[in-house]
């Protein structure tokens, strides 16, 4: 492990970063079904599915949960623990949530809790507000939505906690778990 190594990993999760908060896309379709029986097709055109949103925002926390590993690699070519590396892990409560996510992600379960909350990424969805759309057409039994202003589309994404506290925004999680590496463990390792 050397720090070029650790800067692709840091190119990656910017270029996570970056693909979480891109809303533009060939836009999707889904079917919604209803108590009743009756079905709509939806058809978006012109922002990215909410599917496409919670696989990218996975991919971020996967790789911002990588760095522990990366870091602790270049704190031993400085003769620095790793424990120092798991201890700001530990402590930075944004890093211990990403942890699980990333785990939950990775296994399909989470076993253990580094959080001790067993959170899960949950609502993750897109508001797409009246000035961002260029038509709504209804073709029963299809609604055709298209997207001509997607930046003005809203990103919505919580972490749950199995133990019942309230539910906490994904993004700024994300965000100060990268900040939190960068303040603490970066200097350490040398980065």
């Amino acid at each position: 492990m050397n720090k070029s190594d650790f800067s692709k990993l840091y190119e990656r999760v910017q270029r996570s970063h970056d693909a979480v908060y891109r809303k533009a896309n060939v836009g999707f379709a889904q079917l919604n079904k209803f108590p009743d029986g009756s079905s709509t097709n939806l058809e978006v055109i012109g922002i990215k599915a909410p599917e496409v949103l919670e696989d990218e925002l996975l991919t971020l926390f996967i790789w911002l949960w990588s760095m522990k590993d990366y870091l602790k690699a270049l704190c031993a070519t400085r003769g620095i623990a790793g424990s120092q590396i798991e201890q700001i892990a530990n402590v930075e409560r944004s890093l211990s949530i990403v942890a699980d996510i990333a785990n939950r992600a990775k296994h399909g379960v989470l076993r253990k809790s580094r959080s001790g909350d067993f959170v899960k990424l949950q609502n993750v969805s897109i508001s797409i507000p009246q000035s961002a759309m260029a038509s709504i057409a209804f073709d029963k039994p299809a609604v055709r939505i298209t997207v001509n202003i997607p930046d003005d589309a809203e990103l919505l994404a919580e972490i749950g906690f199995d133990s019942g506290l309230a539910p906490i925004d994904a993004f700024q999680t994300a965000s100060q778990a990268f900040t939190a590496w960068q303040v603490h463990a970066f200097p350490l390792a040398g980065v």
